[in-house]
């Protein structure tokens, strides 16, 4: 059900970005270049006269599904946890990380939520909180979810 949400949030997330690209905007992301020979101006798409494609070219950023899913390691290269979830607050900003923390492959472990400032990813990817350990995320109180 998370993952489903996440996917939710996300796909609203680029249907705004396309909308502000289809309007020539930069959205604050990169280039926007449209398509040749689809949805250029006085031209349109064969059953769907309103639609035009273009296309929205991001520089830099991370992807959440790359995120979520991820090992979590420490400054010392220790993994941690996994990353379980991303939290938003109703400004559209993520504020929270959950971790997966303590448990073997998945069973007997706990869900934790570490402020996302604390929450570091790589150009590799790799997701890091660089001050923690799995004593300390073991000892912080469970994360469960409101609904």
């Amino acid at each position: 059900m998370t993952a489903f949400r996440m996917d939710v949030l996300c796909i609203l997330a680029l249907c705004t970005v396309g909308a502000q690209a289809q309007e020539g905007h930069d959205a604050g992301i990169g280039r926007t270049t449209r398509t040749p020979g689809m949805g250029q101006p006085g031209q349109t798409i064969p059953g769907s006269p309103d639609l035009s494609v273009s296309t929205v070219t991001m520089n830099g950023g991370v992807r959440t599904s790359k995120i979520v899913g991820a090992a979590v390691f420490n400054g010392a290269n220790q993994q941690v946890g996994t990353v379980d979830d991303l939290i938003m607050d109703h400004d559209s900003r993520v504020v929270l990380g959950i971790i997966s923390v303590g448990g073997f492959l998945g069973v007997g472990g706990k869900l934790v939520a570490v402020p996302f400032a604390a929450i570091r990813t790589g150009a590799d990817g790799k997701v890091v909180v660089p001050d923690a350990s799995k004593e300390a995320l073991d000892k912080m109180p469970g994360f469960t979810y409101a609904h």
